[in-house]
């Protein structure tokens, strides 16, 4: 309420740029990897934690089940709230959104994509280095996805959030100068991006699974 307040006195409300970068900033890329955190990240130290790990790894298959499952369920809880969340948003704001269906649907699938991207990237973190996968992902987000991924250089396109917000350029509709379009963006295609999106998705959760599977975990408390 306060964001659409301050959008009526300076008459900037109308933007559908402006309003489609806030909630992507807002929603896919502040509050599902705050979310993610909290579901994924921690998802083996969890189990350590319990002690359930032991009686888990034995069974058939089962380091990989807790993995996946999971990642699956901390991911889908994160999309959930996400859309909810984006939902409100718009029909909160709408009146003064020149597009809402267009912000909201270029949004949504934003919110889908990022859950299973950054989720897929901290469920590998928190295989690495379990007793600092939050630390470890908020280090790693800090740095790679929003320092480098805003340089206007070769190396921002390696992050995930650099794909996602030229499919938000994309899908919204947001029209850019040609420098602008040159230094933060790219011109390839939606299909490109989304290539590269779910390649790196399934690299993270390949890796994931292969070291879980190999890795012996200790449930001895540190001294």
């Amino acid at each position: 309420m306060i964001i659409v307040a301050m959008f009526r006195l300076n008459g900037d409300a109308q933007s559908t740029a402006i309003w489609s970068v806030l909630l992507f900033i807002l929603i896919p890329e502040a509050a599902n990897l705050l979310g993610l955190l909290l579901w994924v990240a921690p998802h083996i130290q969890s189990e350590l934690d319990g002690k359930t790990w032991p009686y888990l790894s034995v069974r058939p298959y089962g380091r990989q089940t807790v993995y996946f499952g999971k990642l699956l369920n901390g991911v889908l809880w994160t999309i959930a709230a996400g859309l909810v969340s984006l939902t409100l948003c718009v029909l909160i704001a709408s009146p003064l959104m020149a597009e809402p269906l267009r912000i909201w649907w270029a949004n949504a699938r934003l919110v889908v994509l990022s859950g299973f991207g950054y989720g897929t990237l901290y469920a590998l973190l928190g295989v690495i280095i379990p007793k600092r996968a939050i630390l470890i992902a908020v280090a790693y987000t800090l740095i790679f996805e929003v320092l480098v991924g805003m340089l206007p250089a070769v190396a921002s396109e390696a992050t995930y959030q650099f794909h996602l917000r030229c499919l938000l350029q994309i899908w919204a509709g947001l029209k850019l100068e040609q420098d602008q379009l040159r230094l933060f963006f790219s011109e390839a295609s939606a299909w490109q991006h989304l290539a590269v999106c779910a390649a790196m998705a399934l690299f993270f959760l390949g890796l994931g699974s292969r070291i879980v599977g190999l890795r012996e975990y200790s449930i001895q408390d540190e001294a």
